[in-house]
């Protein structure tokens, strides 16, 4: 522990962390107003009726509607403010904040890389990242530094490092195996419907070329970067692996953000003469920060115990979906379904529900997510205040073009069930990877 901390609060050169900083501004302010420019925040926040919301967030659909315009616009430009270092940590924490109402106030469109921004936002209040190279440091707010401790300096390569083992790690099941599940997830995309393509993108060979290279990338690439011999190549596949993701999957910034991460594996020297920098700063004394450090070893240890989580949790999570979340397990199933439910009234009259509520999106996700539906259940229910009605659902759904199961068991009535948040509710139906 003594060799670690030591090795921790080495001072190095702070230029990667610097121009890291200005792209990766750059990406935030993308995502702000690109979801409003490609019209997602009027898919998702103005043309449906209501959002489900995180557990305990419920609150938050006092934004839907209108207010998340504002909400996009602001993220906008506090990511142009932290690319160009303007008062840096007041625009992260306006950045972390409106960035968890987002997250946090809608599950219709989770990714992977919406949480991944909204731990590196939160982080990224306490990390320097504007000592150097930014109006902050010009206009005389902060003294300018050319070093950071190793630890606050590499953070982000530590949190990618995380998220790539667990990204490798979650492909390692049948249906990736066998190259099932991409050639699920390439229908109806680019390289799927135009012809020069498909004459090979269809062949299994390929299928199982995508599916163990995925594996393979996600699980060497940091260990290939960070060694010298290897770094030339892969940053090569990087470039690659993500502008196919980009293209194919059209997954948003997250590609982009993880090219960035590229940035800390350059050379000091050319970093330097990108920002304008004749010679690395003189080195100047690196306080060793005790709080911080305690801090981000906490936050490392959280990170890799967290997505184990699924495992001793009963069932199979591709069916029941607890502990997917924040557990890295990117573009590993997709699911097609039905859902009906029905509410049972007091006279002994059955009436299935509408749910002309809901947007198609949203109803695909009540056979997709359990939670999902849990939570229009208790919607469902806040209609009959003064009623003792019953509720049950008839839930089928298909894991990568298998035959439908039945999700939910019939027999139980919802309305009286309770969500467990760490443990297996009994109610949703598992199933292994039989056909």
């Amino acid at each position: 522990m003594k060799k670690l901390y030591t090795l921790c609060n080495k001072p190095v050169n702070n230029a990667s962390l610097t121009v890291f900083r200005m792209v990766f501004g750059f990406l935030l302010a993308a995502e702000g107003f690109g979801a409003i420019m490609t019209g997602w925040v009027h898919m998702v926040y103005i043309k449906t009726q209501f959002n489900f919301q995180f557990f305990g967030f419920e609150w938050l659909d006092i934004f839907h509607g209108i207010p998340m315009y504002a909400v996009f616009v602001g993220l906008g430009i506090s990511g142009l403010a932290i690319a160009f270092g303007y008062r840096y940590r007041l625009a992260m924490l306006t950045y972390a904040i409106l960035w968890s109402i987002t997250y946090l106030g809608q599950k219709s469109s989770y990714n992977n890389h919406y949480y991944l921004m909204f731990l590196l936002c939160w982080c990224s209040v306490f990390i320097p990242m504007n000592a150097r190279f930014s109006l902050d440091v010009k206009q005389g707010r902060v003294k300018e530094t050319g070093h950071l401790p190793f630890y606050l300096n590499y953070f982000f390569v530590a949190m990618f490092a995380v998220v790539y083992f667990y990204a490798s790690i979650n492909k390692i099941y049948p249906d990736w195996l066998s190259g099932r599940f991409i050639k699920g997830s390439m229908q109806n995309k680019f390289l799927m419907t135009n012809s020069f393509f498909n004459t090979f993108t269809t062949k299994d060979w390929y299928l199982l070329l995508v599916s163990y290279t995925a594996i393979l990338y996600d699980g060497l690439v940091i260990p290939a970067l960070i060694w010298k011999k290897t770094r030339k190549l892969a940053i090569f596949f990087s470039f690659i692996f993500h502008l196919y993701n980009s293209v194919v999957y059209q997954v948003g910034v997250f590609p982009y953000m993880s090219l960035s991460i590229l940035l800390f594996f350059a050379s000091d020297e050319w970093l330097e003469r990108m920002i304008g920098k004749a010679k690395v700063l003189k080195h100047t004394h690196t306080p060793k920060m005790v709080l911080s450090y305690v801090a981000f070893i906490a936050i490392m240890i959280f990170h890799i115990l967290m997505p184990l989580r699924h495992r001793f949790i009963e069932g199979n999570v591709f069916y029941t979906e607890e502990g997917h979340r924040c557990s890295w397990r990117m573009m590993l199933r997709n699911k097609g379904g039905s859902c009906y439910i029905t509410v049972k009234r007091e006279n002994g009259k059955s009436e299935r529900v509408k749910m002309d509520d809901l947007s198609t999106k949203q109803k695909r996700l009540l056979y997709k997510l359990p939670d999902v539906l849990y939570a229009y259940v208790q919607r469902i229910k806040a209609k009959y205040p003064n009623e003792e009605i019953e509720i049950y659902a008839n839930v089928r759904v298909s894991l990568n073009g298998r035959k439908r199961k039945i999700l939910i068991n019939k027999d139980t009535d919802l309305a009286k069930v309770t969500w467990n948040y760490f443990t297996h509710n009994q109610w949703i139906n598992s199933y292994g990877f039989e056909e």
